[in-house]
């Protein structure tokens, strides 16, 4: 449930080169799950990562927008290795 007057647009999804890259390498369902599975430390819960933005950090991809419950600020670190692999 979103906070009072809080836009749930999922993203503007701005994501520099690289990052949009990586982004893109990962199966729809695994970038679906990365945006709905965020911790949120205020919510104290995994929450969606709304209004979110892409940077690559050392060949991994940090994710950073809103949480889509109250708002604030959340990250989300893929390891792109990892977010690759069939387990996940």
């Amino acid at each position: 449930m979103a906070a009072e007057g809080l836009s749930v647009t999922m993203s503007a999804e701005i994501f520099d080169l690289k990052a949009e890259i990586l982004w893109q390498t990962l199966p729809a369902r695994v970038r679906s799950g990365l945006l709905n599975n965020v911790w949120c430390g205020h919510c104290r819960t995994s929450v969606s990562l709304v209004d979110y933005t892409g940077k690559a950090v050392g060949g991994d991809l940090v994710l950073t927008g809103r949480c889509g419950v109250c708002g604030g600020r959340v990250a989300r670190h893929v390891e792109i290795f990892e977010a690759r692999s069939p387990e996940n």
